[in-house]
């Protein structure tokens, strides 16, 4: 974060000494529908899933790979019930900061809510750059998210990828064969 803004060194042992680590197991789930998000999550390892249900069907609706800070942010926001599941696919070392301490630390410090604000900005680029790559044919996006995060892919059930990408399990099962076999 100090490559973002500096932050003083005493407010670097401030935040320092809220953060909580976490070690999850795989299908570890971190927030249910109907609960409020307390927390931002920083993936150390592993990755996370949100979930959205739409007409009583479940679709991954984002994948966060280490280096994200993951939250559900209208329910993390505005303080209300989540309409997302967030849940580990993958075994995950997170670092989570609670609710209370980013909106003190955004209160009470300039160059947090400085690299609070360049995250946001960050994060709105990459759902637009997202949903971009949705628009195109589901072998040049899966040969995308191939490209951004390697291996990690493999950590996934392929249904669970197939969600995300909005293709079949069939489909996402082609396409990794057909790349195969043109290597």
């Amino acid at each position: 974060m100090n490559r973002i803004c500096e932050m003083p060194e005493r407010f670097q042992l401030q935040m320092m000494h809220s953060i909580e680590r976490l070690e999850l197991p795989k299908n570890q789930v971190l927030l249910q529908r109907g609960q409020i998000c307390d927390y931002l999550y920083y993936i150390e390892q592993g990755i996370l899933s949100c979930h959205e249900l739409i007409d009583q069907k479940e679709y991954c609706s984002w994948l966060m790979f280490p280096g994200d800070i993951a939250t559900a942010v209208e329910s993390f926001r505005n303080r209300t019930p989540s309409n997302d599941l967030i849940y580990t696919p993958s075994g995950c070392v997170l670092h989570r900061l609670s609710w209370k301490n980013t909106i003190d630390f955004t209160r009470e410090e300039p160059s947090f809510s400085a690299i609070r604000q360049d995250f946001t900005d960050y994060y709105h680029w990459q759902a637009r750059e997202m949903d971009t790559q949705r628009k195109r044919p589901p072998e040049d996006f899966y040969r995308h998210l191939r490209a951004l995060h390697g291996d990690l892919l493999d950590l996934l059930p392929r249904k669970l990828l197939a969600s995300f990408m909005g293709i079949s399990e069939q489909s996402l099962y082609n396409i990794i064969k057909d790349g195969r076999n043109k290597r």
